[in-house]
């Protein structure tokens, strides 16, 4: 459509904010809000922006951005005083001009990060970050249009740019709200967007909506892995949702979640440490003879957090009220190790102390160099906190040790090696489903999203 008739421009309310510069409207502030909290403020940058000749651009009206994964999100809103009464088909008709009109802007919004046009993006919480193309190896759009949910048929669109191919999401923003309830971390969403993807190389919606799709995905995995695999056909039935929604599953998985969301609160309290760091952290890197760490390596210790998923984060949980009780009852320093989605080249350290800061630093940073003895990995994040009670805070300290394992294993014996492994006892992870249901190894997960884009062209 042509770009008068952008909503923005059409009897819809905009915002501003603390500089006076234009914060997007009330249904592109509303996404961001709704997205803040699963998905945490370090990796949401609202209206980025590019230049296009002498003029400025939007990117899109929000950006996902952590490490290699990027969501970009177009998003159109309703005035419902112009509205008012209408029938299900001039919604549709509404709703699919205004995600044509979407698609348009999300495409050259791709194009410009893709080409360099678009070098970097900003927040309050990460500052500028800088956009490598050939480094954003996986990439999602999604397309939000403020209309009643509607049955969907066909397809959802990819996006073909420079070379790549970008499958997007349509959705309403009513839908998003229950969309970030199932998909409450980053990774949970990149996945799913995988999943999406791979499920339309193959199939078709037939009168259904995409909350019934999600249904199906999630309490049917195994049946779409198989399939998927077989090359056999999956019909999505409608009212799948709504069976859902009635059932016990989603109150059993929120009682199974509650530990969870300690790590939540860890990757949002980060920001807050770093950016007042005590004078002494920067002597014990000295004394130890370790480098002052760069914006991007402090963000690191957040970001790795972020990668954990519902599923990881609730064994990570689980494991820190474990420990926070075993510490309060013995009055000792309780650690354990983990190795996110169970096949990371990253190993994380987890302490749970009474000690002052500085003691607990420096515990915490002998506990990560020890399990880098002991084991011969190449680096590895280790996170401090008190112990965890309810409904007190606590803080959160970290480390990141990175070293050639040959290096710091120099002129030990075997001897002293095997008793550095004494200290860790390697996690035996059960793998249950998020709704608490039989075991499922991690290689049942449906529809690896790895397998879809490929690299950058």
């Amino acid at each position: 459509m042509p770009e008068q008739n952008d909503p923005k421009r059409d009897g819809e309310a905009t915002g501003t904010g603390p500089s006076g510069h234009e914060v997007g409207t009330a249904g592109e502030r509303f996404i961001e809000e709704l997205w803040r909290l699963p998905f945490g403020r370090d990796f949401l940058f609202a209206n980025p922006k590019y230049k296009k000749g002498k003029n400025e651009r939007e990117v899109c009206d929000l950006l996902l951005l952590l490490d290699e994964y990027a969501v970009v999100v177009q998003i159109k809103t309703a005035d419902p005083t112009s509205k008012s009464g209408w029938d299900e088909q001039k919604w549709a008709d509404w709703g699919n001009a205004k995600a044509k009109e979407a698609l348009k802007q999300l495409k050259g919004g791709l194009r410009a990060m893709l080409d360099g046009r678009a070098p970097a993006v900003e927040n309050d919480r990460q500052g500028r970050v800088e956009i490598d193309p050939t480094k954003l190896t996986h990439l999602f759009g999604i397309v939000v249009v403020d209309s009643p949910a509607l049955d969907h048929w066909g397809v959802h669109p990819v996006v073909e740019v420079g070379g790549r191919s970008v499958p997007v999401l349509q959705t309403s923003h009513q839908n998003m709200i229950e969309i970030v309830t199932e998909l409450s971390t980053p990774m949970d969403l990149i996945n799913y967007l995988g999943m999406h993807a791979r499920f339309f190389e193959k199939h078709k919606l037939h009168g259904v909506t995409e909350l019934d799709l999600l249904a199906a995905i999630k309490t049917e995995s195994e049946t779409f892995d198989r399939a998927d695999a077989e090359d056999a056909k999956i019909i999505v039935l409608p009212g799948t949702w709504q069976r859902f929604q009635k059932g016990s599953l989603r109150q059993h998985r929120a009682a199974l979640d509650r530990n969870s969301f300690v790590v939540d609160a860890m990757a949002n309290k980060l920001h807050l440490i770093h950016s007042a760091e005590p004078d002494f952290v920067r002597e014990m890197r000295a004394e130890d003879g370790r480098p002052e760490p760069d914006r991007h390596s402090k963000q690191q210790s957040i970001n790795q957090l972020a990668r954990l998923g519902r599923l990881d984060r609730r064994h990570v949980g689980n494991k820190l009220f474990e420990k926070s009780q075993l510490c309060l009852k013995t009055d000792r320093n309780r650690h354990f190790v983990f190795r996110p989605g169970g096949h990371s080249p990253i190993w994380h350290v987890y302490l749970v102390s009474l000690l002052k800061e500085r003691k607990r630093l420096e515990y915490l940073s002998a506990l990560c160099s020890t399990f880098l003895v002991a084991y011969g990995h190449r680096q590895v994040y280790g996170y401090a906190i008190d112990p965890v009670m309810v409904r007190r805070g606590f803080r959160v300290d970290t480390v990141w040790i990175q070293v050639d394992p040959a290096e710091i294993r120099t002129g030990m014996k075997a001897e002293e090696i095997e008793q550095a492994r004494r200290y860790f006892t390697m996690p035996q992870i059960s793998y249950h489903t998020e709704f608490g249901g039989p075991e499922a190894p991690p290689t049942t997960l449906p529809l690896d999203p790895g397998d879809w884009l490929g690299t950058v062209s």
